[in-house]
């Protein structure tokens, strides 16, 4: 028997930050979840642990979004954020 593939795979959607207020990460945020698209997960990843960002995304209360960071701030416009996020992401794309 072959396996039937997903007519719609996951998608992995990643936002990287640091240092941003919560209003730009809540537009982001909001620009996600009214998408007609469901198989997404939404990784927010930021240039160094932010305390705040990780408490409101956690407040959402969204299990297909969650907040991961980087121990230190390292400054290299964001590569190594997207980076971390690309080796947490179970989408395809």
């Amino acid at each position: 028997m072959t396996q039937q593939k997903n007519k719609n795979p996951l998608i992995t959607i990643i936002t990287p930050t640091w240092n941003r207020s919560l209003e730009i990460i809540e537009r982001c945020i909001r620009c996600v979840d009214i998408q007609t698209f469901e198989d997404w997960e939404h990784i927010i990843c930021s240039d160094g642990y932010e305390e705040r960002v990780k408490k409101h995304i956690e407040s959402k209360n969204n299990p297909k979004r969650r907040y991961k960071s980087l121990e230190k701030h390292e400054g290299i416009y964001a590569n190594n954020v997207r980076q971390a996020c690309l080796e947490e992401a179970r989408g395809e794309y």
